[in-house]
């Protein structure tokens, strides 16, 4: 979060050039990263739809700041409000993940459950008996 506040909060074009480049990263590493927990944690049968999932909500963020960007060279400083804008999606993400299950790679790293099996890692996620 502190690289999408680092923009709109900078006094020189480098402290911006230092946010944009800040949440470049953090754009080119969410997306895979998002689609590797939801592989370890769904269930096979849903496994792909939930997969796409993450697609499509990229696909569909990037085009809604793309309309919100649209009064950008009309209005006086809108590129201001576009990038505080960005800081909701951000700090929901950071608020709900706390309620999102361990993956069973976490879990085994932190050998908090009998890792004797695969199969008892992911039981234990899904409330398998």
């Amino acid at each position: 979060m502190i690289c999408y506040t680092c923009s709109p909060t900078s006094d020189d074009l480098g402290g911006m050039l230092i946010g944009r480049f800040l949440v470049g990263s953090a754009m080119g590493v969410s997306p895979p990263i998002a689609a590797l927990y939801i592989t370890e944690a769904s269930p096979a049968f849903v496994r792909g739809t939930y997969g796409s999932f993450t697609q499509i909500a990229t696909c569909l963020g990037l085009i809604c700041f793309f309309f919100i960007g649209i009064p950008a060279k009309d209005v006086t400083r809108w590129w201001w409000v576009c990038f505080w804008v960005s800081t909701v999606p951000t700090a929901l993400l950071a608020l709900l993940m706390e309620f999102c299950a361990e993956s069973p790679h976490w879990l085994f790293t932190r050998s908090l459950f009998d890792c004797s099996s695969p199969k008892t890692i992911i039981s234990k996620i899904r409330d398998l008996p």
